[in-house]
């Protein structure tokens, strides 16, 4: 499958985005974080309170 979403670049210790996709009929998913900017930089991901309903 391809992308269902995707942020803008967020920033340490702004507020959390809330994100509705539907992912009927995926197999899998995939929370990948990608470095910004030319030099490639740090990443890092907080998916600390993540929810994934099925309904």
């Amino acid at each position: 499958g391809g992308r269902l979403w995707r942020s803008p670049v967020l920033k340490g210790g702004g507020a959390a985005v809330r994100v509705v996709v539907g992912i009927a009929g995926q197999r899998s998913l995939r929370l990948v974080v990608d470095a910004e900017g030319a030099l490639g930089g740090v990443a890092l991901g907080d998916w600390a309170r993540s929810r994934i309903a099925c309904r």
